[in-house]
């Protein structure tokens, strides 16, 4: 008897692979990158985070309640267990 796949076995396949380029590119481009000082900004400006896992930035506008913990392509790659973080804090990428 097969076993049945879920659409988190077939995002591991080609899809994987591709979701894990990008997020390697964007980690890459990300490398380096000054911090941006959200006490200098004028009053009413966006404020700016950073995603622990890829090093983007993540803006919010000034009313925000709650700061996402990832940007919204990591999460999406969190929720399909594609990466997780290491007791160390820091992110990789799942084995396939």
């Amino acid at each position: 008897m097969r076993e049945k796949l879920t659409s988190k076995d077939l995002v591991r396949g080609v899809a994987g692979e591709v979701y894990r380029l990008a997020w390697e590119r964007r980690v890459a481009a990300n490398v380096g990158k000054p911090p941006i000082d959200n006490a200098a900004m004028p009053a009413g400006s966006p404020m700016y985070f950073r995603c622990p896992s890829c090093g983007c930035d993540i803006i919010l506008q000034e009313g925000f309640l709650t700061k996402p913990r990832l940007c919204y392509d990591c999460l999406d790659l969190e929720a399909l267990d594609l990466i997780f973080v290491k007791p160390s804090g820091e992110w990789r990428w799942t084995r396939p």
